[in-house]
């Protein structure tokens, strides 16, 4: 190895520190927006199943996230159990139709 093989390090301790945190960051992002979506079905006492984006239990409460926005509440005594979907759905594109006058 030669004197002049390796290049010397510019900035201060303190710039390199700040950059190595935003591209971590960055990296952490992109790795979290990466990940596939999941769901959860919600099963009701009376044998109803919902698909949801999320859900929170609030106390006697359960607010179900939807998938496309939104949410409900429901009594936390109608709900038999929540388990996770096991079937990916893809994006879907939702358009208008109509009929010609």
């Amino acid at each position: 190895m030669t004197a002049g093989e390796f290049r010397k390090r510019t900035g201060s301790l303190a710039c390199r520190m700040t950059r190595f945190a935003t591209f971590s960051g960055a990296l952490l992002a992109a790795f979290l927006s990466a990940a596939p979506l999941r769901a959860e079905l919600i099963i009701f006492s009376d044998g109803r199943v919902t698909k949801a984006d999320g859900f929170q239990v609030d106390g006697d409460e359960v607010e179900i996230r939807l998938r496309g926005g939104g949410s409900y509440r429901v009594d936390a005594s109608l709900v038999e159990r929540i388990v996770e979907d096991e079937v990916e759905v893809s994006e879907v594109e939702v358009r208008e139709v109509g009929f010609d006058e």
